[in-house]
């Protein structure tokens, strides 16, 4: 109950700053990264790790776009937690590329 009701208010805040610009910039930074991807050396490692950090990426503007439909509050949460595992997991893959 303590995660929804902080998810309600990070949606609140959201539609104060309009939904749409929000995913607008989400689509952007999904867009970036794909280029950067595209830019990486023709190596095996970059592969693997550029094909990981696409997914998960693109997986945060989905799912925040997802979540504008939500019909139950479970899938409201899970829409929104999906998201923010998925922008976790994208800061690792940068950084293990910054590492390399």
């Amino acid at each position: 109950m303590i995660f929804y009701n902080l998810l309600i208010k990070i949606r609140i805040i959201i539609n104060k700053k309009s939904d749409r610009d929000f995913i607008k910039r989400l689509y952007n930074f999904s867009v970036q990264t794909s280029r950067f991807i595209n830019k990486l050396a023709a190596k095996r490692f970059y592969w693997s790790i550029g094909d990981q950090l696409l997914r998960s990426a693109t997986s945060v503007g989905a799912n925040i776009a997802e979540v504008q439909g939500a019909s139950s509050k479970k899938i409201f949460i899970n829409f929104y937690h999906y998201a923010f595992k998925s922008f976790n997991e994208t800061i690792y893959w940068l950084e293990v590329i910054a590492g390399c």
